[in-house]
């Protein structure tokens, strides 16, 4: 699966902040975060030779993008207050220019025959079915229980199950579970990453993703699938 993740640093006289795009397959995030950005604010963002406008919601704004990037495409951003930039990094940004008008509209870029045939593969290899896979991966499940964090939140939320946290990018994570019977044997391993509700993660786990909110009537949360220890099949 091609993953291509490209971050800048937002800075005005001091450092603020931080915008990140990550594509996964056919699907292109966008994290912008500073600790004085605000729900008036907006981000204007540069990908190669196109820009986009996207709304920030407060000091962390995750959303979706119809686009692609190229590994060689530089990355720019600038957050306007009132039309005035009071934050920006990376690729110069010509804020008064925009190709895409903003950000949630369905206009989207064609997503090309081979990275729909690449998303098909990955599915199926994540539905196929195996024998004693959990035997196969043991050593290396254990080692990520040694190495890693516990995740505390998820392991009260699931019974008879344990979680870590394995960091990848500075705050950014995923999380990795064991899921036991009651005669403690492993049963089904657990993959996954914080997000909110709205704010789905690539299609291509379309199916087998489910949001489990981190309080009752909370929009955050986790988004998590889950492995058959016996099969390897996720279901």
């Amino acid at each position: 699966m091609a993953l291509i993740k490209k971050t800048i640093v937002l800075t005005d006289k001091k450092t603020v902040g931080y915008a990140s795009v990550i594509q996964v397959g056919s699907e292109t995030g966008v994290k912008v975060v500073g600790e004085n950005f605000s729900a008036d604010m907006e981000a204007i963002l540069r990908i190669g030779n196109k820009y986009y406008r996207l709304p920030l919601t407060g000091k962390k704004t995750e959303t979706s993008l119809a686009a692609e990037i190229g590994p060689d495409d530089e990355i720019g951003c600038a957050v306007l207050l009132k039309g005035a930039v009071v934050a920006s990094g990376g690729a110069t940004v010509k804020v008064d220019f925009f190709t895409e008008p903003s950000f949630g509209t369905e206009q989207k870029e064609p997503i090309s025959e081979e990275k729909k045939a690449e998303d098909r593969e990955i599915l199926d290899r994540l539905t196929k079915e195996r024998k004693n896979y959990y035997s196969s991966v043991k050593n290396k499940v254990d080692e990520l229980f040694v190495v890693h964090p516990a995740e505390e939140t998820l392991s009260a939320l699931i019974p008879d199950s344990e979680w870590v946290k394995v960091r990848y990018d500075g705050e950014d994570y995923y999380v990795v579970g064991r899921l036991r019977d009651d005669n403690g044997r492993v049963t089904y391993l657990g993959y996954g990453v914080p997000g909110v509700k709205e704010v789905r993660p690539p299609k291509v786990t379309d199916g087998v993703t489910t949001f489990l909110p981190e309080k009752e009537d909370s929009d955050k949360g986790y988004w998590l699938f889950f492995q058959n220890a016996e099969s390897g099949k996720i279901e």
